[in-house]
């Protein structure tokens, strides 16, 4: 159950909210001026600039945070099952 659960975590943190996009090649890697967006159709557009106060903006980071503590929530669990099943939590080897 516990590798179901890590596994579905390396899922999560694959996805665009996190290392699949905003956290790699997205929005972060255009802030900290790796990539050069000239274009002000462009997604990141804003992002080149340091101008993070529309909605869009807003919203990218709202997600790509609410997505990191859902992963971290995630991992927790996880960790408090292995102790459980370890004889260091609470239950002493009881889901």
């Amino acid at each position: 159950m516990t590798g179901k659960a890590l596994n579905g975590v390396y899922i999560e943190l694959n996805t665009n909210e996190l290392y699949g996009r905003n956290l790699t090649a997205g929005a972060l890697d255009v802030m900290g001026q790796y990539y050069s967006v000239a274009s002000s159709s462009h997604a990141f557009y804003n992002y080149g600039g340091l101008v993070y106060t529309g909605n869009d903006e807003k919203a990218l980071f709202d997600n790509m945070w609410q997505k990191c503590y859902a992963v971290i929530a995630c991992c927790n669990t996880i960790i408090e099952k292995c102790d459980r099943l370890s004889g260091r939590g609470r239950s002493k080897g009881r889901l």
